[in-house]
């Protein structure tokens, strides 16, 4: 996947698994491509190519990404929020398991013969002889999911941010999905990412997110720059959490400080002018592709 704007190019090399990603540049321009590219459907951020320079269009991928800003006004089934709206559509396909919904419907037309509704219509007829009837207008399921909450006192950030991240997964179970993460990763948050892995999802991990020991979880670690030229090296897994504390930025910008290990990895990578795919290898296997 290539991606072009201005006089720049962001190459992304792979196509699904796992994988830490950094940004040498340290733009940002990255993440708001993907976002006004895939998530706005907008081409005029930047244009998205395939690895034969033909154009992907933004309705092929499906970008899945949530900062932690965005909880408050999503974590809830308040009207025309996620929730709210993803549940109305998911009892609307699937009525036959919410039988509750049917009974909501009985249940009022039976409140028009409870002996207090013939009261009431008596009051409201009170000196006349008129015929007040009273019937039940159909609902909108999402009215009555307003009333639902969820309960998020004794969730962590990361259980909340995988609920939101679950939904979406289902949502466009059926599309190529992107999955951009850059909440902190914890042990419940690396087992749920390894449990999402599938042949039509691309799930890229913000390097910073994460634990350095996590490193070895990761088929990858991606360090994007904006010039289109590309580097594979393919290193032994062992290696996976030095490369990972590498591609910090504080230990970028201060190699001197580190040790000769990590000195000698980053007299490997420092040319920022091209993109590095490192791939972590299962055996010993050491390669620069």
């Amino acid at each position: 996947m290539k991606i072009k704007y201005d006089d720049h190019t962001i190459v992304l090399p792979v196509e699904y698994g796992l994988h830490l990603i950094y940004d040498c540049t340290n733009s940002g321009d990255f993440l708001d491509c993907l976002l006004s590219y895939f998530g706005q459907k907008k081409k005029t951020r930047c244009i998205v190519l395939d690895d034969e320079d033909d154009l992907i269009s933004p309705k092929d991928v499906e970008l899945i990404y949530f900062s932690d800003k965005d909880m408050d006004s999503v974590y809830g089934f308040k009207p025309k929020t996620e929730f709210n709206n993803e549940l109305s559509h998911f009892i609307e396909e699937n009525q036959e398991q919410y039988t509750s919904i049917e009974m909501i419907r009985i249940n009022l037309k039976e409140l028009l013969t409870d002996r207090g509704m013939f009261r009431f219509r008596k009051i409201l007829t009170s000196g006349t002889k008129m015929n007040l009837e009273i019937s039940t207008a159909n609902f909108e399921v999402s009215k009555i999911l307003q009333n639902l909450l969820i309960n998020s006192d004794d969730l962590t950030e990361q259980e909340q941010m995988i609920t939101l991240y679950n939904l979406y997964n289902y949502i466009y179970r059926n599309s190529f999905r992107i999955l951009y993460i850059d909440f902190e990763v914890n042990d419940i948050t690396m087992e749920w990412l390894n449990s999402i892995r599938s042949g039509n999802t691309l799930i890229l991990v913000d390097n910073n997110s994460i634990p350095v020991s996590y490193a070895t979880e990761f088929d990858s670690l991606i360090a994007l720059s904006n010039t289109g030229f590309v580097e594979k090296v393919k290193l032994p897994r062992v290696v996976a959490p030095q490369i990972s504390y590498l591609f910090h930025p504080i230990v970028l910008k201060n190699p001197a400080y580190q040790n000769e290990k990590i000195f000698d990895l980053y007299a490997c990578f420092r040319d920022f002018d091209r993109t590095f795919i490192v791939e972590f290898a299962a055996d010993e296997t050491t390669e620069m592709l």
